[in-house]
């Protein structure tokens, strides 16, 4: 039997997500992260920050239109969107579906763009449309410099370590309700990580009163569960209907997403 390369990420201290693949196309230590693309069998390209997996050609969709179209979905006027994070391009894709004026992209590592932009340009490519601005810099005090206001900030961030930290804080959620209506960020696997969800729900509350929990069921992402936090600033209409052509999101799921399971709704909302 031939040798079969594989590479795997280490979800948690006692569980492994492997991949067979046929090729690494990139690795390089910026000032920030370890970057890589693997071309797998299974999933197609793959990129990786410090060793995690951030999306898969294959199913990194559900994940993007997840976090993009039920903020949007709610938004009545759609003209200027802040992306924190996104170096991949993957959120900007969806946004640039809707007829946005400016879509701002803050993502403090050049080289995920740069490396993005090479190897999946089947998401990269969005930062060629016009309406898009990309600023290298740290997000919270990109955004905390900022005089002028936003209809939405998105978070597409890594993990709550290191340097995205900082946009799970107190600090950056005052600052986002001074700037905007409407926020939406990823927030953990509810299965592997509730207590920090309970904690960090109970942070969006104070500057967003009527902050929603929702779920995606990711399949390379640690459990598969997935959670992502709305903060609102008053108790909005069900979102509009979405721009044709997505493969996972609609209105009628998004309303199914907010059923939670009973083991992390208790542990969310019980006394």
């Amino acid at each position: 039997m031939g040798k079969m390369n594989w590479f795997c990420e280490e979800q948690t201290p006692g569980l492994k997500l492997c991949f067979k693949y046929r090729e690494l196309l990139h690795s390089e230590e910026t000032p920030y992260q370890k970057i890589e693309v693997y071309d797998t069998e299974e999933y197609g390209r793959i990129l990786l920050l410090d060793g995690k997996v951030m999306l898969t050609e294959k199913d990194g969709f559900i994940y993007h239109e997840m976090l993009v179209h039920p903020a949007m979905g709610y938004l009545k006027k759609r003209e200027k969107v802040v992306i924190i994070g996104g170096g991949d391009g993957g959120c900007l894709k969806e946004v640039l579906k809707y007829p946005v004026k400016e879509v701002y992209v803050v993502e403090i590592d050049r080289r995920v763009v740069e490396v993005s932009k090479k190897y999946l340009p089947f998401l990269a490519s969005s930062f060629d449309d016009p309406r898009v601005k990309v600023f290298y810099e740290d997000g919270y005090r990109w955004l905390k410099e900022r005089e002028d206001k936003f209809d939405l900030v998105i978070v597409d961030s890594t993990d709550p370590v290191g340097p995205a930290e900082i946009l799970f804080s107190d600090e950056f959620l005052r600052v986002v309700s001074e700037k905007s209506f409407l926020y939406v960020t990823q927030s953990e696997s509810p299965f592997l990580h509730v207590d920090f969800l309970r904690d960090f729900l109970k942070r969006v509350k104070k500057y967003f009163p009527y902050p929603l929990v929702y779920l995606a069921w990711i399949p390379t992402y640690p459990s598969g569960m997935w959670s992502f936090v709305m903060g609102r600033k008053r108790d909005t209409d069900i979102p509009d209907s979405p721009p044709p052509g997505l493969r996972y999101y609609t209105p009628r799921l998004f309303e199914a997403s907010r059923v939670l399971p009973v083991f992390v709704w208790k542990r969310l909302y019980s006394p």
